[in-house]
Formats: structure tokens, C-alpha cells, sequence
């Protein structure tokens, strides 16, 4: 029986990880196209301030890929998807924090739930659009990872913490 109960967890937590790295490559190739695509595009005044939004939130995007990487523990992304970010940074001219520049190593992390884990690494950003500052915390789990705007617009679509999926209680 304990030996179900452990294999179940390394399960979960394995599985948890690979939606975790789908999320971060969907988000991250959604990005960039967009960005390649407006920097290449014909200079009108609402192309001008889509590239200009997006020269402001790159700097997260890093930053949100970098803890994800290290969350992840996966050196592959490091290899590829990071240096790639930090390649057009440093082409586009893009300030970036310091640290970002350097990577940290990569460290094995045991943890005995998932939640625990993701509960780290979500900062102050509003996990949904990753602009906003998180202000809504979620009964039943009480993390902090929505901002006022994605949790109106996502009420109805909302039944589980996208942290840790614990089912979400609405009060009035």
C-alpha cells in the first residue's frame, strides 16, 4: 500500500511538471512569434505601441521563464528556449534584471507536494496574463496568483487553482 501511495505521488508531481513545461513553451512560443512579428511589421502608431508593450513585459517573460527553468529542473530549456530569449534581449537591445544574464544552477528539489513547490515560484504576477500584480486570493488554497482583471474575466471558467487545482470557492 505505501509503496501505490509513493509511486502515485512521483506520478502526479511528473505529471504536474510536464503540464508545468507545456504551459511555459506554449507561453513562451506565443510570445515570441508575437514579437518577431510586430518587430518586423510596418511602422503605424498601434504597431509602435504593441512592440513598445511588449519591449516593457519582455524582461518578465525572462524572468518568469527563469524560475519556471529552475522550478522544472530541466537544463534543456536552458539550452534552447532561454538562450534564445536572452539572444534577442541582448539584439533588441533589451534591459534585463542583471541576474537574468547568468543563470543559476540548476539544483534538484524534493518536495513532498507539488503545491508547495509551485507556491514558490509564482511571485507577485498574476499567473494568467503575467503583467498585472496578483491581488485575488483563492479560498480553499489561499494562493495569491490572480489579478482582479483575469479572475472577472475567467469567474465562469474558473473551478480549480491554476497553481494546485484544488477546487475554488466563490463567496458573494
Amino acid at each position: 500500500m505505501n509503496r501505490t501511495y509513493s509511486f502515485r505521488n512521483k506520478s502526479i508531481h511528473l505529471l504536474i511538471r510536464g503540464i508545468r513545461k507545456a504551459i511555459l513553451l506554449v507561453r513562451y512560443t506565443k510570445f515570441i512569434k508575437r514579437y518577431l512579428k510586430v518587430r518586423q511589421a510596418s511602422a503605424t502608431p498601434d504597431i509602435m505601441d504593441e512592440y513598445q508593450t511588449m519591449r516593457r513585459q519582455f524582461p518578465r517573460l525572462v524572468e518568469y521563464f527563469q524560475q519556471e527553468m529552475l522550478v522544472l529542473n530541466d537544463q534543456s530549456l536552458y539550452e534552447e528556449e532561454y538562450r534564445h530569449l536572452l539572444d534577442i534581449a541582448q539584439r533588441d537591445d533589451i534591459p534585463l534584471n542583471q541576474y537574468l544574464h547568468q543563470p543559476q544552477t540548476i539544483t534538484a528539489r524534493t518536495t513532498n507536494t507539488a503545491s508547495s513547490t509551485m507556491a514558490t515560484t509564482t511571485g507577485d504576477r498574476c499567473c494568467i496574463c503575467l503583467t498585472n500584480k496578483s491581488s485575488v486570493i483563492l479560498f480553499s488554497c489561499g494562493h495569491k496568483c490572480l489579478c482582479n482583471d483575469c479572475a472577472d474575466q475567467q469567474q465562469e471558467q474558473l473551478t480549480r487553482c491554476p497553481l494546485c487545482r484544488q477546487d475554488v470557492i466563490y463567496s458573494q
